[in-house]
This record gives structure tokens, sequence and C-alpha cells, in this order.
């Protein structure tokens, strides 16, 4: 397994590869040809620890926000022998368009929403 990790990255990754985040408290058994699925998949951490973690598992990870999406699609392309489809959408409890507030400026967003946000005068 081979992947990117940037800096800002490494806590994240550290999670969900060496302290195995996700599967604490799972309490059941993956069934080898498993789907998972990865929402709001980022870097694609999560996406490529069940592709190692489940290797006849098909892994699906959506992704909205184009910069994270670029890392996950670089991540993916580095393990091309994994079973990772990555979309490049965002997953909502109903079908059409929603309108995502990040930071546009940060290099990674991990606080993407579909909510209107407050801006940083109207929260002090």
């Amino acid at each position: 397994m081979y992947f990117e990790v940037p800096l800002r990255l490494i806590q994240t990754f550290k999670e969900i590869f060496m302290d195995e985040c996700y599967m604490v408290g799972l309490g059941l058994d993956v069934p080898d040809s498993s789907v998972v699925i990865d929402i709001g998949a980022n870097a694609g951490f999560f996406t490529l620890f069940a592709a190692s973690r489940f290797p006849d598992a098909k892994v699906l990870s959506c992704e909205p926000v184009s910069f994270n999406f670029r890392q996950l699609e670089r991540n993916r392309g580095l393990n091309m022998d994994c079973r990772i489809t990555c979309l490049e959408k965002a997953v909502a409890g109903h079908w059409g368009k929603v309108s995502l507030g990040l930071d546009a400026d940060d290099s990674f967003s991990t606080d993407t929403t579909i909510f209107e946000r407050q801006d940083k005068e109207k929260m002090r």
C-alpha cells in the first residue's frame, strides 16, 4: 500500500492506519466480497485502509471538494491493484444540488458542510 501524506494530515493518517480508529467497536465481521463506501473521503486514508484491510472488497469513495479529491485520486493512482472507485460527488439525504461551505484558501478541507456558516465576525 502506497500513499502520499501531506504534513497537515499526519494525525488523521495516524488515527486511521495506526490506531485503527474505524475498527474500534465495530463488533462484526466484514465479508470478503463487501462494498465499503467512504463518504467524505478527503485524501483517501480510510479508503486505502479499507482496501488494505479487506483486499477483496470494492471501495467506493465520494469526495466533493476538488483539492481533496485530487489527493484522493493521487493515492488511488499509487494503488491501482486495489478495487477503488472515486467519485467527485457529495452525499446528502436528498437528490439535487447542494452548496458546500468551506475555506477555499485552505489546502485541505476537513470541515466542509452543507449548512449555512456564520462569518467569523458573527461568531465572536
